[in-house]
């Protein structure tokens, strides 16, 4: 992910939620489609990509608690 990015957290969303678009399509591949070495690894494949798809959430959450957390100090800081 570009770095620009990684502090984003609505861009940390977006990217979980095509993650899990694109988990959707690889267990439903998987599931209609061969049943040999490529439908496991189609399968292992999702499970890392869902993985990814909760990480990418779990850094937006801290994202967003940071920023909140930024915007508190600013507002209780004495102006000068």
């Amino acid at each position: 992910m570009r770095p620009d990015l990684q502090r984003d957290p609505d861009a940390l969303d977006r990217a979980a939620a095509r993650l899990d678009d694109v988990v959707v399509d690889l267990r439903a591949a998987g599931a209609a489609g061969p049943t040999g070495d490529h439908g496991v690894d189609a399968l292992r494949i999702a499970d890392e990509l869902e993985s990814l798809a909760g990480t990418a959430r779990c850094c937006a959450a801290t994202a967003r608690a940071a920023d909140e957390m930024s915007a508190a100090a600013f507002r209780t800081e004495p102006r000068r």
